[in-house]
């Protein structure tokens, strides 16, 4: 992920507005001067930058948290393949009794409890699932598939809960045909 540019991002955003650096100063109180600077800068002060987010209208701050959250997901996501990677042939977890789960949903309205995760011989991860709330909203235990589904299939996947499950149940790490048959008990045939 690459660096934000504050001063960029304000240019853009003043260009994209129409205005000229004459009223965006004034607006700000600033000398015409002062907003090139601002514009070369890869950082502000918190006040300077809140008087801009109100004066555009858009939240600069926005894009800091963007960044953390960023790279905070991609780190848990490696993170996933590398623990999985580290057991061998043992590359799954499945939590059998709701020991543990974490959640999803496939984006078309259908809630999952993730019970297991793995990571298929492609090297990515997949999980194991089964619908929430059967019956409620018209949902289906055949709503989301019920078999090691990739983590792509889920609308805007969770790899920091995700992260989480690993690391809390990395001891239970099994081959894909043991968590087959854990899966056996969640799964109707």
């Amino acid at each position: 992920m690459t660096k934000i540019h504050i001063g960029q991002e304000i240019k853009q955003e003043v260009q994209k507005q129409d205005l000229t650096i004459e009223d965006f100063a004034k607006n700000l109180h600033l000398a015409s001067s002062e907003i090139e600077n601002i514009f070369n800068k890869t950082s502000l002060e918190t006040d300077l930058l809140l008087k801009i987010s109100k004066l555009l209208k858009r939240d600069f701050f926005s894009l800091f948290s963007n960044y953390v959250n960023g790279n905070a997901i991609e780190e848990a996501y490696k993170e996933i393949i590398n623990l999985l990677k580290q057991k061998g042939d043992k590359r799954y977890i499945a939590v059998p009794d709701w020991e543990d789960e974490c959640e999803g949903d496939d984006g078309d309205g259908t809630e999952v409890s993730i019970f297991g995760i793995g990571l298929d011989d492609d090297d990515e991860i997949c999980v194991a699932a089964v619908v929430d709330n059967i019956g409620y909203y018209g949902n289906g235990p055949d709503d989301f598939p019920q078999e090691w589904t990739k983590v792509t299939e889920l609308y805007e996947p969770d790899y920091r809960a995700f992260h989480r499950f690993v690391v809390d149940n990395i001891d239970k790490a099994m081959t894909k045909e043991e968590a087959d048959e854990v899966t056996k008990e969640y799964w109707h045939e």
